[in-house]
């Protein structure tokens, strides 16, 4: 029998659940290295004759996760919203009510980023 098994021995004990801590920004972090490295695997692939575009989209992916997590790490706001008229934020959503957020060019001009200092848009300057 296992720990959350009742049995007559036991009595009615409550189950308990073993809760790892959840942490989006780690989220990101995983799932920017798991969309970079499929970038790499599928550029290295020979078969695939789509690859450098598979590579752009994918990398494009990886960055805007991994400065996601930058930011919700540092507890900087990365998604769209609008302020009301009381101050409160009022955040921007899909047709089907998900968040706006961010993406890899908004993340890169910020001036908080920790990629401040190089310049990615130099036909803007």
């Amino acid at each position: 029998m296992g720990p959350h098994s009742n049995n007559s021995t036991t009595g009615n004990l409550p189950k308990t659940r073993n809760r790892k801590i959840f942490s989006i920004a780690d989220e990101l972090v995983s799932k920017s290295r798991e969309a970079a490295l499929a970038a790499v695997q599928i550029f290295n692939t020979p078969s695939i004759t789509f690859k450098s575009e598979l590579f752009i989209v994918l990398m494009n992916i990886a960055w805007t996760c991994l400065l996601h997590a930058y930011y919700r790490h540092n507890e900087i706001e990365y998604r769209y919203f609008t302020l009301t008229r009381k101050q409160k934020k009022r955040f921007s959503r899909t047709n089907k009510r998900a968040y706006k957020f961010w993406e890899l060019k908004r993340c890169s001009i910020m001036e908080l980023t920790p990629l401040s200092g190089i310049d990615f848009h130099p036909v803007l300057h």
